[in-house]
């Protein structure tokens, strides 16, 4: 589908947001564009990376805890299939 191909250009921020297909590029494209899009509404921004096949029981609640600096923060988890 033509307008799929084209999504990663239009995606935005979002409490849950799903890439995933064949080409890495537009998954990089898109990824690229929320962390963007997002640094614009946040002042301070931390990106989280995790790893699903190396996840620890409890690893993202530790993650998220509120800071005491405050702070928007980025989850990204790779692997999850």
């Amino acid at each position: 589908n033509n307008s799929e191909t084209y999504a990663w250009k239009t995606v935005g921020p979002a409490p849950v947001i799903m890439l995933y297909g064949s080409e890495e590029f537009f998954a990089s494209r898109a990824r690229d564009r929320i962390r963007a899009e997002f640094r614009k509404a946040n002042d301070d921004v931390e990106v989280i990376q995790l790893n699903a096949k190396d996840y620890k029981t409890g690893q993202l609640i530790a993650e998220t805890s509120p800071s005491l600096f405050g702070g928007a923060k980025i989850v990204e988890v790779e692997n999850l299939a």
